[in-house]
């Protein structure tokens, strides 16, 4: 059997020999993707809407992914333009982790249209830059956890990010925009080294040495509101 898998912005072709598997998904039940996207906005779980959060702020931080993740980030954007483009102070952090900042034609891709909108509020994480970061203590796994100092230096963080599994951390999303996000290099080495253990694994979140560390520096940044 000759297949395509999708590769970057391409197809790779793959000859299957006999015998073989097909396994497909379960079914699930599709809704209207803008209104999924407005209800989330309007009705977050456990959370006020975000109309409420942003414009109760005076400094916002917006952290998006680079362009290595297959964030729908623009789309999203696109509803958050009207209060963003008016807010008084917003700034936009690239989780980078250790990846380089993006190009020209990345940032385009992240941002579509809004890039010429927010162009001059985008910073890439640089985690490799020490005096970008601020110390927030050790993990239980002993993890010396620095980060992005504009997260404590904004208090409001706006997170745009996408949930799937994750091969050694469990789940993306969430907790992993910080950390590795917009951690520092020494920081993401030393959690990346609890890959090693047999419980970093994928869909695994109980007992994950990864996650843990990942949920201490959550913790730690409880003073924080993210959205």
């Amino acid at each position: 059997m000759k297949i395509d898998i999708p590769y970057e912005k391409g197809n790779i072709k793959v000859d299957i020999p006999d015998p073989y598997e097909i396994l497909v998904p379960n079914k699930v039940s599709i809704k209207d993707e803008d209104k999924l996207i407005e209800e989330a906005l309007e009705n977050p779980i456990g959370f006020e809407s975000y109309d409420e959060f942003a414009n109760d702020t005076d400094k916002l931080l917006v952290i998006i992914n680079d362009a290595t993740r297959p964030t729908p980030t623009s789309k999203i954007l696109s509803y958050l333009l009207p209060v963003l483009s008016s807010h008084p102070d917003v700034k936009f952090l690239i989780a980078t982790g250790v990846h380089r900042a993006p190009t020209e034609e990345e940032y385009r891709f992240i941002l579509g249209d809004t890039y010429e909108v927010f162009r001059r509020k985008l910073y890439a994480h640089d985690t490799r830059k020490d005096e970008d970061m601020t110390y927030l203590g050790k993990s239980k796994n002993g993890t010396e956890m620095y980060i992005n100092k504009l997260i404590p230096e904004y208090g409001n963080v706006l997170v745009i990010g996408s949930v799937e599994p994750h091969y050694f951390a469990g789940y993306t999303g969430g907790r992993k925009s910080f950390l590795p996000g917009v951690a520092s290099y020494k920081t993401i080495e030393m959690n990346h080294k609890l890959a090693l253990s047999d419980d970093a694994c994928s869909l695994a979140l109980d007992g994950n040495p990864v996650n843990d560390d990942m949920v201490d520096a959550m913790n730690v940044l409880k003073d924080i509101n993210v959205f």
